[in-house]
């Protein structure tokens, strides 16, 4: 059997499941966020991101036919004419049929979180920072808190939606609700399949809503159009920003996209 070791983020590593439904036998995954992974078909069993420090791994890498690993940023993805996914399989020698993701949950997992999401109601899911936390620098993909506080107000008081944040600790914003437990990525994953929408910069969230039979859309914000067309999904409203490789948006325009979804 094969092994395929991931590397990068949640959202690379969701895109990377993109290329597993076209894999004629099952395989094996090695990855930093192994729960990306479960409840795939195609996948067999999820092992640990690979440590050249482990002391099993003589055990456990020496068992694989093959292992396989390849990086789609630095092959013809640096021309900035694909999109990460077709990457992915053009590195495997694989036709792209569509820019979907084929993560899953069993009924098991749907039915144990089945009172969790009924707590949260009507939600919007946000995301406005990611991996880099510093927001005024130029290509930052980061939105000001100033903009990011007046969408989640509007969303809250003028739309009656709650708003949750996606993020690694505490929201620093206002007007936020909170889920009565700590919510993993694997999760929010879950979340994004029965939330009204949502809005994202380029991150996790973006990634997540390209569910293969039935893609959440939502509002996605970007730094200019060369590098949005990298990573966006055609069911998303993709807004470009009103100053070159800054993240600058008008607060209505934000919400007035969100609201053309939920109608």
């Amino acid at each position: 059997m094969e092994l395929h070791v991931v590397k990068g983020g949640i959202g690379k590593q969701i895109a990377f499941t993109s290329i597993l439904d076209k894999f004629k036998d099952k395989v094996c995954v090695a990855s930093f966020y192994p729960r990306v992974f479960e409840d795939i078909s195609k996948v067999e069993e999820i092992y640990p991101d690979p440590s050249i420090e482990m002391i099993a791994n003589k055990l456990i890498y020496s068992s694989f036919n093959k292992i396989r690993y390849v990086e789609p940023y630095f092959n013809n993805f640096l021309k900035g004419e694909m999109h990460l996914i077709e990457a992915y399989h053009e590195c495997y020698n694989l036709r792209c049929d569509g820019l979907y993701h084929n993560c899953d949950f069993s009924d098991e997992q749907i039915h144990y979180y089945s009172r969790f999401i009924e707590e949260l109601g009507e939600f919007i899911l946000v995301q406005f920072t990611g991996s880099d936390k510093t927001n005024d620098l130029v290509m930052s993909r980061n939105l000001n808190f100033k903009t990011a506080q007046e969408i989640i107000n509007i969303i809250c008081h003028d739309l009656k939606l709650k708003v949750i944040d996606v993020n690694d600790g505490q929201s620093i914003y206002e007007n936020t609700f909170v889920p009565r437990k700590p919510v993993n990525y694997r999760e929010y994953l879950l979340m994004m399949r029965y939330c009204k929408s949502f809005i994202s910069i380029d991150s996790c969230l973006n990634h997540m809503s390209a569910y293969k039979n039935r893609p959440v859309a939502g509002v996605c914000l970007w730094r200019d159009k060369d590098y949005s067309k990298l990573f966006s999904y055609p069911q998303n409203s993709n807004i470009m920003s009103d100053l070159p490789l800054k993240m600058s948006f008008k607060t209505q325009i934000i919400v007035d996209a969100l609201n053309d979804i939920l109608q």
